[in-house]
């Protein structure tokens, strides 16, 4: 089968306009395969243009360089780079391709949701209801088999009961960890944030990376003497 696509410039005037007929670029009528397709690639292609408001999709760290807050896709490809290259770390049992999954999954789910900052109390009350309704309509845009595969992937991530689970959560932990270190104290510094609430945070990274725990633990320390964290 020969997919033909034609790329045109996506101003945000035409957003609405590629939700519908994006896809109409492919030629995949004429058989069922085809029909599939059609279907899957237009609802994720919903999925995509979910979220049309740029400043939604900050999450609430900064770039390692400081200049302003990551985006949502800048996190995503950073998180499943660092399954890549730290797998070695990995417990025994963990399936990397699914914990990739896992965490790309989790993330479109937050940018929907809106992304909640780890140490914000009031904020962290809403959370689990505010992206159970997110994953609810997301994955409901899709055919139902496929709805069903990723919810199951979000509900897993969310459960922790896995050891693939637990690994990914340690990542999602970890890359704050060291933004933070490279931004000299990052948003630790503008919400004034201890060494206490930071080793709490980090605690899963003791059982879903046990390896990476001494490290870890080897940072807190170096930031707060360094001034980045308060002891």
């Amino acid at each position: 089968m020969v997919l033909n696509w034609v790329s045109k410039p996506c101003t945000s005037a035409r957003v609405e306009l590629a939700i519908r007929s994006k896809w109409h670029f492919y030629d995949l009528s004429g058989n069922s395969a085809g029909d599939a397709i059609y279907r899957s690639l237009g609802s994720t292609n919903c999925i995509y243009f979910r979220n049309r408001s740029p400043q939604a999709n900050l999450t609430a760290d900064l770039l390692t360089d400081s200049s302003r807050r990551e985006n949502s896709a800048e996190h995503s490809w950073h998180i499943a780079l660092m399954a890549m290259v730290l797998s070695e770390y990995a417990p025994a049992g963990t399936d990397l391709f699914r914990a990739v999954k896992m965490l790309l999954i989790h993330d479109l789910v937050e940018i929907d949701a809106g992304d909640t900052f780890c140490f914000d109390v009031q904020g962290n009350q809403s959370k689990a209801e505010r992206e159970q309704r997110a994953a609810d309509r997301l994955f409901g845009l899709l055919p139902s088999e496929q709805g069903q595969e990723l919810c199951q992937l979000w509900n897993e991530f969310e459960a922790q009961k896995t050891v693939t689970a637990q690994f990914a959560t340690a990542l999602d932990r970890i890359q704050p960890l060291l933004h933070n270190r490279q931004t000299q104290g990052g948003t630790w510094r503008i919400h004034s944030i201890t060494r206490d609430q930071v080793i709490q945070r980090m605690q899963p990274i003791a059982s879903g990376a046990p390896e990476l725990w001494e490290f870890v633990q080897q940072t807190i320390e170096t930031c707060v003497a360094a001034g980045y964290l308060k002891g």
